[in-house]
């Protein structure tokens, strides 16, 4: 689950709280709205703060319960969220997740799986299932059964293939694997990583690692121009223009076809042109607009029509415009024919 809807969730139960609280006092209800939105505010000694001061009930103590799990206060956290589960069903899948993350800061590791475990058979429609497996392989590594946690990190991957958590997953899957002593395997998830999932914080750590199994003779295979450009675009589409530059650096271009070189360049001009620098822009792109291939060459031109716009030659924009448009017509009626 990403932080976004880690986040989202949180914003809903809290929501979800405070309404299930309409049977109090106002004065209640208010000192327990006031905990909730400092507590989405991160603000967690005043979350404590509002939630101490209202009348004892249900809502309170789970309140009071994520505050202090989340100011670290793990050990005084437990017993609350244990109470909530039982006073408060509304939320109950939810304070056996905090509890289970409550005993895996105090590294109490068997008793955080058994809680993580016991979610997805209590409650298997939860939200929460995805967050609680997760935090279950975290357990079983953090305890030091590193074949178990591959086996639970594994079934992670396999379960929910995309997600910044997946990521983390795989990641250790390699971490796991590079522990039992199996370096080649954990190299081509790295290297898998650091192609396949270019912003995540696990890229950079994956490289490293790959740095690391190399002065150890552990080699894998080197990146192709396929791949590389792939990982720009990637790049590219998360608004890394100048990272996707620097990976495209990386291609040899003296050595590939002409279709490769043409679409470095093209990838090169428009990275160039979301930086800003029209002039470099335009020299990438009147070379790809050269291409002998269809698709490059019509995308390169069209990008170079707005880079020599923003250099405000608007005459040859223009011209290259309309050229495309009358070029896109005459096609057009081709394939009606």
């Amino acid at each position: 689950m990403s932080r976004y809807t880690a986040k989202f969730l949180l914003v809903v139960i809290l929501c979800t709280v405070c309404s299930s609280a309409a049977s109090l006092s106002s004065g209640a209800s208010d000192l327990l709205a006031q905990s909730a939105s400092r507590l989405r505010e991160k603000d967690y000694p005043a979350a404590v703060a509002s939630a101490t001061k209202a009348e004892d009930s249900p809502q309170r103590t789970f309140l009071l319960g994520v505050a202090l799990l989340r100011m670290g206060k793990a050990e005084e956290a437990l017993p609350l969220l244990t109470e909530a589960e039982a006073k408060l069903p509304i939320v109950a899948d939810y304070a056996v997740l905090f509890q289970a993350e409550a005993l895996l800061r105090q590294k109490k590791f068997p008793e955080a799986t058994g809680k993580a475990a016991s979610l997805s058979k209590a409650y298997p429609a939860s939200l929460l299932v995805r967050r609680s497996e997760k935090l279950n392989a975290d357990a079983l590594y953090e305890a030091g059964d590193k074949a178990g946690a591959l086996r639970a990190y594994q079934a992670f991957v396999e379960k929910y293939p995309s997600g910044a958590d997946s990521v983390e997953a795989l990641f250790q899957t390699a971490v796991c694997r590079e522990d039992a002593g199996d370096r080649s395997g954990s190299a081509l998830i790295y290297r898998n990583i650091w192609l396949n999932n270019p912003t995540s914080p696990q890229s950079k750590k994956s490289q490293e690692r790959l740095k690391q199994l190399e002065k150890s003779g552990i080699k894998t295979a080197g990146y192709t121009p396929e791949e590389l450009l792939r990982r720009a675009s990637t790049l590219a589409s998360r608004n890394e223009y100048a990272s996707s530059l620097q990976v495209l650096q990386l291609i040899p271009t003296e050595v590939q076809t002409a279709e490769v070189t043409a679409r470095i360049d093209l990838r090169a001009g428009m990275n160039q042109f979301r930086l800003r620098n029209w002039k470099l822009a335009e020299k990438s792109l009147a070379r790809a607009a050269e291409s002998a291939f269809p698709g490059i060459r019509s995308e390169a031109r069209f990008w170079l029509a707005k880079t020599l716009e923003r250099q405000e030659q608007n005459d040859p924009a223009y011209t290259r415009y309309m050229e495309l448009a009358a070029e896109g017509k005459n096609r057009n009626l081709l394939t009606t024919r």
